[in-house]
């Protein structure tokens, strides 16, 4: 059972951060993790919060994990 703060699959910490703005420096930090090929998990551990909100900033930003082969 999840305690106060926590969901299913979520720690604490993670789920702390649920409700916080992204900041400028925090997009700038997810594009240069992404165009590093970082996988979406990594990028949560690093920010802190949950993988689903790492994807759906990245929409929101137009960010794709797909690269672009002779480039």
């Amino acid at each position: 059972m999840a305690g106060l703060g926590e969901t299913r699959n979520q720690t604490p910490e993670l789920a702390s951060r649920s409700n916080e703005a992204w900041t400028l420096e925090e997009d700038n930090q997810l594009r240069v993790q992404m165009a590093d090929g970082k996988i979406a998990r990594a990028i949560a551990t690093q920010f802190k919060r949950t993988t689903r909100a790492i994807r759906r900033r990245a929409e929101k930003l137009k960010l794709s994990w797909r690269k672009v082969k002779g480039k």
